[in-house]
């Protein structure tokens, strides 16, 4: 199995040697800035933008099909457009496989995974809380902020107290510092 992954991941490199670099650049970009831009739309319409920036994405991993974001991208624009859960995270898991450690991606990759959890495995779920213990000592700020912004706080609590106890005192710690 694993002979057959690093021989997948070989040819995603080659094409990524191979391939100009400039447009899927530049797609990538496009995809960033629409999907940034689709917050402010309501919601029919942000579908249907998020919906042509997932057919993008997917013509854009086809340029650079080694960018662990842009299957992260990829994960989110399933997960919204179409409520694909088994593909999302098929999407999810290739990011996390081309970078385990990615700092700017754990605490967003954590969050999906969450919203995943219906269709994981046993074993899935349960490297949920050391992506949570992950994401949280790379970046504390920021996975405090998206834990407070998708209200998931006590989620994001419970897999650090199951994995790490300094860093579980220390999300309490940012708990107690919120109330009035």
């Amino acid at each position: 199995m694993w002979a057959a992954l690093c021989g997948t991941l070989a040819c995603f490199a080659a094409v990524d040697t191979l391939a100009t670099p400039t447009p899927g650049g530049t797609l990538d970009a496009q995809i960033i800035a629409g999907m940034a831009s689709s917050d402010a739309l309501p919601f029919t319409p942000r579908i249907q933008l998020l919906g042509k920036l997932r057919t993008e994405q997917e013509e854009a991993l086809k340029l650079k099909p080694s960018d662990p974001l842009a299957w992260e991208r990829l994960a989110y624009l399933r997960l919204v457009t179409q409520g694909d859960m088994p593909d999302a995270f098929a999407a999810l898991r290739l990011s996390a496989i081309l970078s385990p450690g990615e700092p700017e991606e754990l605490p967003r990759r954590a969050w999906l995974w969450y919203r995943l959890r219906s269709v994981e495995t046993a074993s899935q779920r349960a490297a949920q809380d050391k992506l949570w213990t992950k994401a949280f000592s790379t970046d504390r700020d920021a996975t405090w902020k998206l834990a407070v912004a998708m209200h998931i706080v006590p989620v994001v609590g419970a897999a650090l107290q199951r994995t790490d106890a300094e860093l579980y005192d220390e999300w309490q710690a940012r708990i107690a510092a919120q109330k009035p």
